[in-house]
């Protein structure tokens, strides 16, 4: 056995506190925004963004009025979530495909950080913040608008939907969400007109158009479709004005 026992400063590793790791962990990640440029090349291998974008023109060239706003719900905070970063990252890859001004594009979920905050002040996004009007997700449309609402609860959409439950509303909600219709296949009938009869209701009046699997980003965008009220031939003001929101 060695005699040598003596403490060898050399070898020793200090150990850091948590909040200096968490430091040091930022210092030696690179810049949120090079992050969510570099989930956008990712998401541009195979065109994917491309024939996401593709589909989205086809999906509005039929609407009379084309989107001038974008409401952004639920995405989770880009600063911790990889996932998130992916879909901030489509999103502004949205804007530049309908030239729609980021200074219009509004964003709330309650886990944003005081990084995400930063990020979106340089993109000149508008972080909602939260107040009892517009509360849950009860934002009221006044213009034709890209709803981009990835992964979220039933409750938040059936939010949205009731506070837009008239023909005219409506017709101003462009979709971009988990398929409703999933819900309406995998819920029992009578659970949806108790819980979530706007979402209920909502998916049997509109067209949807899913998206591509994305093989980058696997978890980020499966089940996301493109939904928005059907023609007004198809679907009448009565499948809408039989139903009274909550």
């Amino acid at each position: 056995m060695s005699e040598d026992t003596g403490f060898k400063y050399s070898a020793f590793t200090p150990v850091l506190s948590r909040k200096k790791r968490k430091n040091k962990t930022q210092l030696e990640r690179p810049p949120l925004l090079t992050l969510v440029q570099r989930a956008a090349q990712e998401l541009s291998k195979d065109d994917w963004i491309s024939r996401c974008l593709c589909l989205l023109q086809d999906h509005l060239a039929t609407r009379s009025s084309a989107p001038s706003k974008i409401l952004c719900l639920g995405l989770g905070s880009p600063s911790s979530s990889p996932n998130s970063r992916a879909q901030l990252a489509l999103l502004l890859e949205i804007c530049k495909a309908t030239a729609i001004e980021h200074c219009n594009v509004s964003v709330y979920d309650p886990v944003f950080t005081e990084e995400d905050d930063v990020l979106f002040k340089h993109l000149d996004i508008r972080m909602l913040a939260e107040n009892k009007a517009s509360g849950e997700g009860r934002y009221p449309l006044e213009a034709p608008t890209i709803l981009w609402m990835p992964h979220c609860d039933l409750g938040l959409y059936e939010n949205v939907l009731a506070a837009n439950w008239s023909r005219t509303q409506l017709s101003y909600i462009i979709l971009i969400s988990n398929r409703l219709g999933d819900y309406v296949d995998s819920t029992p009938k009578r659970k949806l007109e108790t819980m979530a009869p706007c979402v209920l209701h909502f998916a049997d009046i509109v067209e949807s158009c899913i998206l591509p699997a994305c093989t980058a980003w696997t978890t980020a965008f499966n089940s996301i479709a493109i939904q928005s009220l059907r023609d007004a031939r198809v679907c009448g003001d009565c499948a809408i004005g039989d139903y009274q929101t909550p």
